[in-house]
């Protein structure tokens, strides 16, 4: 169809104007959205990065502080979000940046990156969440029997408390009964923690743990998974 002399009927013109401007209201409504959705993934991309690098740093100068003469060994992964699913989280769940640590709670290393690990929560609260995933390798020293206590704790909802107790808990752990250690973490069902402590369920958690860490090569702790990376200290 081209243009042509023929005269115009005019009687729709006002529908079609109102269509006109329906359509470019509708357009115009379009274009803000898609301009908010990108912009939200472009501020929720920067700050992932901005995380990530941050965390980087972090770790970085925990290393430092350690007097570790080598620095960080950083190794490619596949689907590194899939890690962060399992564990326990401290932080935002809708966190962009969902940082992973495969610890033990006997490893003196694992104490010193904690303190920065709660500076970065603190700092980047909403931004960065940690996920606690267990690699008990100091088994003589208690470090199993501590990971299964603080899964116990988990499932009265006190993992965190537990997991700092025991982390900057000195003295051997069989110096009191667990039962102790649980009433000093603040616990309140003894009876249940202590069934816990002999319910086989509880170590399947940690040897699930110990099972991925192994499938990762993973054989020392501290070692954080940061998006596509394992990053050992």
């Amino acid at each position: 169809m081209a243009c042509s002399d023929a005269p115009t009927d005019i009687s729709n013109d006002k529908a079609l104007g109102g269509g006109l401007r329906a359509a470019a209201h509708s357009s115009a409504t379009f274009d803000t959205d898609m301009f908010k959705r990108t912009r939200d993934i472009l501020l929720n991309v920067t700050t992932a990065i901005i995380t990530v690098l941050a965390v980087v740093m972090a770790i970085r100068a925990f290393n430092a502080r350690s007097n570790q003469s080598h620095g960080l060994e950083t190794r490619a992964i596949r689907n590194g979000a899939i890690y962060g699913t399992h564990g326990h989280l401290v932080g935002d769940t809708t966190a962009p940046v969902r940082v992973v640590e495969f610890f033990d709670y006997r490893c003196p290393f694992c104490r010193r990156a904690d303190a920065a690990i709660d500076t970065l929560l603190r700092r980047y609260d909403g931004k960065v969440a940690f996920v606690y995933r267990h690699f008990p390798i100091h088994e003589q020293s208690g470090a199993i029997d501590a990971a299964v206590a603080s899964e116990c704790a988990g499932r009265q909802g006190h993992f965190f408390f537990m997991h700092r107790y025991l982390l900057n808990y000195s003295g051997a752990y069989d110096e009191e009964p667990w039962q102790t250690h649980a009433a000093n973490a603040g616990m309140k069902d003894l009876a249940a923690f202590e069934a816990c402590m002999t319910d086989s369920s509880a170590r399947s958690a940690i040897l699930r743990d110990v099972s991925v860490a192994q499938s990762l090569g993973i054989e020392s702790t501290p070692t954080f998974i940061i998006g596509d990376s394992s990053v050992r200290s």
